[in-house]
């Protein structure tokens, strides 16, 4: 698997479709294929559900850096409809499908967490991974 040309792809996707996107995606050059394919699925995940409920404006924000010398933080950050989130679509985002449910098991198998929620007017998927 070829990690930083599937990031591209997800960028392009997230271009096509009006987003424009920042992308500071570090640190994930040595990570084990193990790590390196959950790093792949959250981001798709996240991609997906940005193309699916997102508003076609604004940036989403694709980032990971290390927290310590120990713990890998990828975040994914997107627009949010003006305004409080509605409670409704909250809940329903967060029960609905494989997505979140799958994102937070596959990150559970290393030891990690998943939270995904409104934040500062965006929606954010942020996962921590520990690296050993």
């Amino acid at each position: 698997m070829d990690l930083p040309a599937r990031l591209d792809e997800f960028e392009a996707r997230l271009h096509a479709a009006g987003f424009a996107v920042e992308r500071s995606l570090t640190e994930l050059e040595e990570l084990p294929r193990s790590l390196e394919l959950t790093v792949l699925r959250v981001v798709q995940e996240s991609v997906t559900n940005i193309l699916k409920h997102a508003p076609r404006r604004g940036t989403v924000r694709l980032t990971s850096q290390l927290e310590g010398a120990d713990r890998l933080v990828l975040c994914i950050a997107s627009p949010m409809d003006e305004g409080e989130p509605r409670r409704d679509r909250v809940v329903v985002a967060m029960a609905s499908g494989f997505g979140l449910a799958g994102m937070r098991e596959r990150v559970a198998v290393f030891g990690g967490t998943l939270t995904a929620g409104p934040l500062g007017g965006c929606w954010v998927v942020r996962a921590e991974l520990p690296l050993r």
